[in-house]
Formats: structure tokens, sequence, C-alpha cells
């Protein structure tokens, strides 16, 4: 009896130990890989590496990235924001600032816009992080009749998150 309890309690210590070094030296290596990619097409925002920022004093997050318009035709962007919701949970209503202005057909846009959580309070995370969230734009085209409804574009956005 205590040969088979000894036989059992070495090989649940070695499964144990082996498990512990998988932790320690893969599981750090699993990192978000640097993404931006739009679910809708006409915008794109991977043409060049997005930067994930946490300011130095609070650790507020902020995204930097450049946005494509591949529409076909001049769109006024009327907000960009930046959030840690996935992108099924983006409102129209969270979007209300970042940058704006007239987007030509084929143009690209340098953004810079603030990451915030669903209450539109600041995101916090320090650097060497990973972010995983979200960019919805709000726009609309730019023949479009005056007050015609905005439109919005969402992206999936993750990556490791730098320091200032």
């Amino acid at each position: 009896m205590m040969e088979y309890l000894l036989t059992y309690g070495v090989a649940l210590l070695v499964i144990l130990l082996v498990l512990a070094i998988i932790a320690v030296l893969v599981l750090p290596s699993l990192t978000a890989g640097e993404n931006c990619q739009f679910r809708e097409q006409g915008f794109g925002c991977s043409t060049k590496k997005h930067v994930i920022v946490a300011d130095d004093v609070t650790n507020n997050v902020r995204v930097i990235f450049q946005l494509d318009n591949q529409q076909g035709r001049a769109v006024d962007i009327k907000g960009v924001v930046c959030t840690n919701e996935p992108p099924a949970n983006v409102q129209r209503d969270q979007i209300t600032g970042g940058c704006t202005g007239r987007l030509a057909a084929g143009a690209t846009m340098e953004c810079e816009a603030g990451c915030v959580d669903v209450d539109a309070n600041p995101v916090t995370l320090t650097p060497n992080s990973n972010f995983d969230g979200s960019i919805g734009i709000k726009y609309n085209y730019q023949d479009e009749v005056s007050g015609a409804p905005e439109r919005m574009a969402v992206a999936t956005l993750t990556g490791k998150v730098q320091a200032e």
C-alpha cells in the first residue's frame, strides 16, 4: 500500500513540476499580437503600425494610429474613440472626440485618442501590459445630404502598452 502511494505521489510531483516549468517559461511569451483591423470594409488602420501609450504620471492609455480611407469617396470624420470594450459593445454615443476632419478618398490621417472604459473613465495600464479593445469612428460621406445620420466603423485593437 505504501509503495502504491509513493509511486503515485512521485508521479504527481513530476507532473506539477513540469506544469510549473511550462507556466514560467511559456506563458510570458504568449502576448497579444499587434493588431488593428476594421470589421467593416472601407477603413484601414494597419498600413502603419499603431502605438498604444501609457502616460508616465497616471498610466492613462491612448492610441496613436493612421486611419486610411478606402471608401472610394471622401468622408467627414466626426470623432474617434479608443475603448477597452470588444467591438460589438462600442456605441455611437461613446464616440465624442479624438481626431476630426475631412478625409479624401484614398487619403490617410494620423489620429490620436484617449482610451476609455464603458463609463467613459480613462483606461489605465502599466507599460509592457497588453491592451485588448476597440477603436470606433463616427463619420459621414462628404456628398451626403445635410442632417444624414452619422455612420460608425469599429476596429479591433490589440497590442503592448509602451511607456511615454
